[in-house]
């Protein structure tokens, strides 16, 4: 017997082609693992999942969702680091914060915000590019922020959480963006 699908020589009493993968026998019925329908073909008559294939569209689907999900966490992560102390200069019991969203914070989220759309749309680069720039602005910002005026005096402020937020959060947005832009489509 012959294989109607690749032509390939198999037993008379095989249910599977050898070679393909591809179901012999028409009587015999699969259920799809997506939709629970009879599938007695290649692909599911009702929902198009590939019954044969070792990459279905429904892993990738799931990876980009995760992948997408990571990014948006992200830019939460950035949110809440630009509206959280970014510096604090201590003197005695006195403190002074500094929030990001005083200085260069609207021009990171505002990149960071577009860097996002993108990476839903499934422009990873773009994303990535702009997400670089946000993360430029932000180191520099802190490298800047070393001496602050406080009670009349020059003393040296510390970088608060804000700034770490603000740093991981543009990392893991860039970090997502390499999956979804570098995917066969």
């Amino acid at each position: 017997m012959y294989c109607k699908n690749c032509g390939s020589q198999i037993d008379n009493d095989s249910i599977f082609c050898s070679n393909c993968g591809v179901q012999t026998i028409s009587n015999i019925t699969t259920l799809c693992p997506v939709c629970g329908n009879e599938a007695n073909g290649t692909f599911c008559g009702s929902c198009g999942y590939n019954m044969y294939s070792s990459s279905n569209a429904i892993g990738k689907n799931n990876n980009e969702i995760i992948f997408k999900c990571l990014g948006i966490l992200g830019f939460i992560l950035v949110v809440i680091g630009c509206c959280a102390p970014f510096a604090t200069a201590r003197l005695g019991f006195l403190s002074q914060s500094v929030s990001f969203i005083e200085g260069d914070g609207i021009i990171v989220l505002f990149l960071s915000l577009i860097g996002l759309i993108f990476l839903l749309f499934k422009l990873g680069g773009v994303c990535f590019v702009l997400n670089f720039i946000s993360l430029v602005v932000t180191i520099i910002d802190g490298v800047n922020t070393s001496d602050v005026s406080f009670e009349n005096e020059y003393i040296r402020a510390g970088l608060d959480y804000g700034f770490y937020l603000i740093i991981i959060g543009l990392i893991l947005t860039m970090v997502m963006c390499f999956p979804i832009s570098y995917k066969k489509r």
